[in-house]
């Protein structure tokens, strides 16, 4: 429609949406986490087998626990509108668990106790900034994303955010070109 010109978000590259959008370079690779009560006999997604598990409507993490409630056989699951609710809910006892981006997870237990992070599910969905098809603007954006990732910017405020560094390597401090696929 032209009215945007750079979506910065917890956006995910997809073939789907390179058909009709340009991405940036990534800057993140996504993975969900578990989180559970301090003391909490959950380590594994295995461990939520007879569990209340909950999880943030429309969401990755939402998915994942609706494709896997039956084959794990979690006892029941709640959906949420906000990752505060949520995980009031978990210190409050109403569910046993919850699923979601492992960053927001590392974000909330900063600032938020009575949970602990249990366990990490890697789903390799690769975050970047998105921009409508063929934008003038596309190499400026990157290059400039490859600036902060090569000065070491993007690794210190990585850490400050999330608690811990970035791996070494990945795509959060290794410059990269535009994305073509998904891959």
């Amino acid at each position: 429609s032209g009215r945007v010109d750079l979506v910065i978000s917890s956006l995910t590259i997809t073939d789907e949406r390179l058909k009709s959008q340009s991405f940036t370079q990534p800057y993140f690779i996504a993975s969900l986490g578990i989180a559970a009560k301090e003391g909490s006999d959950i380590n594994t997604a295995e461990d939520l087998k007879g569990k209340t598990v909950g999880a943030i409507a429309t969401s990755t993490p939402e998915k994942w626990a609706q494709e896997n409630a039956e084959k794990i056989g979690f006892a029941g699951y709640k959906s949420y509108d906000t990752l505060a609710n949520m995980l009031t809910d978990l210190q409050n006892g109403r569910v046993d668990a919850v699923v979601n981006d492992m960053i927001g997870l590392r974000y909330a237990a900063k600032q938020t106790q009575g949970f602990v992070i249990k366990a990490e599910i890697v789903t390799g969905e690769k975050f970047a900034m998105m921009m409508p098809k063929d934008s003038p603007n596309l190499e400026k954006i990157n290059q400039a994303i490859s600036d902060i990732k090569s000065d070491g910017s993007m690794a210190k405020y990585f850490e400050h955010w999330f608690g811990v560094a970035p791996a070494e390597g990945s795509v959060t401090v290794t410059p990269m070109p535009v994305p073509t696929s998904a891959e």
